[in-house]
C-alpha cells in the first residue's frame, strides 16, 4: 500500500523514528508510568493504543 510506504519513509527519514511492536510500546509506556488498557485495530495500517496512568 502506498500509505504504508510513505509513512515508513517519513518516520525513518524525517523523524528519525522506527516502527515499534505492541510489546515494545507496552514496555515504553510502562517505563513512563502508563498502563495499556487496550489496543484497537483500524481498517488502515495503524492501531490505537489506549493507555492510562494508574
Amino acid at each position: 500500500m502506498i500509505v504504508d510506504t510513505w509513512m515508513d519513509l517519513v518516520m525513518v527519514s524525517l523523524l528519525g523514528g522506527r516502527e515499534r511492536t505492541e510489546i515494545e510500546y507496552r514496555a515504553l509506556l510502562g517505563a513512563a508510568g502508563f498502563r495499556v488498557e487496550r489496543v484497537v485495530s483500524t481498517p488502515i495500517p495503524f492501531v490505537i493504543i489506549e493507555s492510562v496512568t494508574p
